[in-house]
């Protein structure tokens, strides 16, 4: 899921978020493994947790679907990256 671009999850949330949505729920109706990706060019933790908690909650319980927290890190350090992840993983998997 694109973040920053024109149309991208900041600029429209429920918008992007009901593509994602209907992508998942295609593929836990088809049996098959989905990602949802956090396609961004810059860390943006509030967002990322907030989105990331909404569908964990949502697609928690679905053995198929792969969370990646954040795609291709260009010019944030390892330890930025670092406590972005943990901080984002935190909102999926809580336990």
């Amino acid at each position: 899921m694109a973040v920053e671009s024109g149309g991208g999850y900041l600029d429209d949330p429920a918008g992007t978020k009901k593509l994602i949505e209907a992508v998942v729920e295609g593929a836990i109706q088809t049996g098959i493994y989905v990602i949802i990706d956090w396609h961004g060019d810059h860390l943006n933790p509030e967002k990322a947790k907030f989105f990331f908690a909404e569908m964990a909650a949502k697609y928690g319980k679905y053995p198929n679907i792969i969370y990646e927290v954040f795609n291709e890190p260009a010019e944030e350090t390892w330890p930025e990256v670092k406590a972005y992840a943990e901080a984002v993983i935190k909102v999926n998997r809580p336990d």
